[in-house]
């Protein structure tokens, strides 16, 4: 894999004080072009020096600044926005990093992988197999809008969550706290209710009329071809459970953050290709090898 994402991977992992590093890295094959508002003397700075990297990141004031890279991936200052048309953009945060391209997101790394971004493609093709199966377009979006915040509450108190979404109209009994009324998810305090539920080890259950039927779940299956074992008990369990499932999408959100859906035939969103990664590369002028 390319040194510019080896490099990004490595400061996405890297902890300073137990703290992953947060803050923005801005690319360019000219940095001429930027006003800095800081520059640094002395030796270069590697972007690969992944400690050294966080430390800098650490030190940036707020979001509105970024740590310039030139073109031998090397640290030359720190920018302020609005940062130039045309440049390279990394959002690094909660262990993953988001490489966005005038303004617009293109992939996200985490874990030495390139996946699409959310509300993608792969995230719209992921509404059309929830409104096949409903029938129903409205249903579908209030659904993925009900897990999106459940979703969102759960990286916001780190905590991470599973949501098994069943379509059947007799949802699968499964082992777990199972509640004797469905609880109304598009009741915002029904909502709050459940959001706190899925801190609980376990999933909570969804059915197709947004409802939570059960939560603490155990996520039982066979064995499975394509577990990875450093994506931990969460991702490798909700792998096992969908592929032996019919009419059941698993989402699974880790404490940093990312986020991972599978059904029957497996992960349903990541995109590991690089070629929309590599398009950018290209288009922002950076003239690195693949």
């Amino acid at each position: 894999m390319h040194e510019l994402v080896l490099s990004l991977c490595k400061v996405s992992t890297a902890k300073e004080e137990r703290k992953s590093p947060k803050g923005k890295l801005l690319f360019s094959a000219d940095t001429g072009c930027i006003e800095c508002v800081v520059e640094f003397a002395g030796s270069s700075i590697p972007l690969s020096n992944s400690k050294r990297t966080g430390k800098l990141l650490g030190a940036l004031p707020n979001g509105e600044h970024a740590l310039v890279v030139d073109q031998s991936l090397n640290i030359t200052g720190i920018a302020i926005s609005p940062f130039p048309q045309n440049q390279l953009l990394a959002n690094v945060g909660f262990g993953k990093i988001e490489i966005c391209f005038n303004g617009i997101e293109i992939c996200e790394l985490f874990q030495g992988e390139c996946f699409a971004p959310r509300g993608s493609g792969s995230s719209r093709g992921l509404e059309s197999r929830i409104e096949e199966r409903l029938g129903s377009s409205n249903s579908s979006r209030q659904l993925l809008e009900t897990i999106e915040q459940l979703q969102t509450k759960a990286v916001e108190l780190h905590h991470g969550c599973t949501i098994v979404l069943d379509f059947k109209n007799e949802p699968d009994s499964l082992s777990g706290q199972v509640l004797a009324e469905p609880l109304d998810l598009t009741n915002e305090n029904n909502l709050r209710i459940a959001s706190s539920m899925s801190s609980v080890d376990g999933a909570i259950q969804i059915d197709r009329r947004c409802r939570l039927k059960a939560f603490a779940c155990l996520l039982d299956g066979m064995k499975h071809d394509t577990e990875n074992l450093s994506r931990g008990a969460r991702y490798n369990s909700a792998l096992r459970f969908a592929s032996t499932r019919q009419d059941i999408i698993v989402f699974v959100v880790s404490e940093d953050g990312h986020r991972t859906v599978f059904d029957q035939d497996g992960e349903v969103t990541p995109d590991r290709s690089l070629t929309s990664f590599k398009y950018v590369v290209q288009s922002a002028q950076l003239n690195l090898e693949f």
